[in-house]
């Protein structure tokens, strides 16, 4: 199982002083390539089977659409996509 820390991916909400300007939300800085495993999707393979393959858990395919702007978990993946895992 990967090494999960639950604040690689927080995001710092900071408020101004003037009700005319939104919050500015920030990301934590991209990681590097060389941070994520790559995966080529199979037959059959959902982002939670995919999930449970690397995490352990299947309840972290979310980590996993973020990466790569899935917006619907549940449409399935095409066969021989390449994925990022972060």
């Amino acid at each position: 199982m990967a090494n999960f820390n639950p604040y690689s991916d927080a995001r710092v909400i900071k408020f101004s002083d003037s009700v005319n300007n939104p919050p500015i939300i920030e990301r934590n800085a991209m990681k590097s390539s060389s941070d994520y495993t790559y995966h080529t999707v199979k037959a059959g393979e959902t982002i939670q089977s995919i999930a449970f393959q690397y995490y352990g858990d299947s309840g972290y395919w979310m980590r996993i659409a973020e990466a790569n702007n899935i917006y619907n978990p549940f449409v399935e993946l095409e066969d021989d996509t390449q994925i990022i895992i972060p």
